[in-house]
């Protein structure tokens, strides 16, 4: 979750997109409030009459193991991305995380935005198709409190797994410095 000005100078920016389909990615530590903030996007694109869609990378992941792979940037830019920026409706695997394996699917529209969020939705391999990356700073420490508390305590063990591959994914992609904007998280 981010203030209302730091939202506002957000809002500002992305009203100059001029590409007729952007990818707008929204990255950070799990828990910094992506989520809320693409839903808060979408709302402005749409009372600006614009059509806008929000795919999760937590839909994208294969997985708690290993979450950041060669196959999950290559399933992102040939399922998503690229479908996107031709205009192209497609559809793509969605993993289900009580089943442990991709089961069903979801379909990409032709909208005027498209938010791909969560962690890792800013990496290199993506940059190029990114129109506008945001980075929402947090703690870590607090972002997994935020995590437990919405998803339940059930996910402790592997949540503390995530955290080391986020942040050994973090360190290697620097997406933070990479960033269009940088917004702090608020309590």
């Amino acid at each position: 979750m981010t203030n209302n000005l730091q939202n506002a100078e957000l809002f500002a920016d992305l009203s100059n997109l001029s590409h007729s389909r952007s990818i707008i990615a929204i990255d950070g530590n799990a828990g910094a409030g992506k989520t809320t903030l693409a839903q808060q996007l979408k709302e402005f694109f749409q009372n600006q009459d614009k059509s806008c869609q929000i795919i999760n990378m937590d839909d994208l992941y294969a997985g708690w193991q290993n979450p950041f792979t060669i196959d999950l940037a290559n399933r992102v830019i040939t399922n998503v991305l690229l479908p996107f920026n031709q205009g192209i409706k497609a559809s793509y695997q969605v993993f289900d995380w009580n089943l442990n394996n991709f089961n069903k699917s979801k379909t990409l529209v032709i909208s005027d935005f498209l938010i791909l969020e969560g962690v890792g939705s800013g990496q290199s391999a993506f940059r190029n198709l990114i129109d506008y990356l945001i980075w929402i700073e947090i703690d870590p420490a607090i972002g997994l409190q935020r995590v437990l508390k919405r998803d339940g305590s059930q996910h402790l063990e592997q949540m503390q797994r995530f955290l080391i591959d986020q942040a050994a994914h973090f360190s290697i992609e620097q997406s933070k410095s990479a960033a269009d904007r940088v917004l702090i998280s608020v309590p």
